[in-house]
């Protein structure tokens, strides 16, 4: 990860919680979203992102998991690093 990209991340969501997940397979697909479903139930302010290292390795049903446990979710590295900054600054 690039280091504009970690400076951003901090000053973005100072004081939160900030959780990335990289998800390669299917089983760490299944355990980022119950990592995320637990913080939901733990912690009351914080985001959770999601990079895949390729989406379309994952069957529907766990995509559709994901996408109801975490924020945001990027299907590839390739997408995280041109799209990242620019999804955090839609978020100030």
């Amino acid at each position: 990860m690039n280091e504009q990209l970690i400076n951003e991340l901090k000053r973005q969501f100072n004081g939160y919680p900030v959780y990335l997940f990289g998800v390669k397979d299917v089983a760490k697909a299944r355990l980022s979203a119950i990592c995320c479903l637990e913080y939901q139930r733990k912690v009351s302010k914080f985001r959770s992102y999601i990079v895949h290292e390729d989406i379309t390795k994952l069957s529907k049903k766990d995509i559709a998991r994901l996408t109801s446990a975490c924020d945001k979710q990027f299907t590839s590295l390739e997408d995280f690093q041109k799209n990242a900054i620019n999804s955090l600054d839609r978020e100030k």
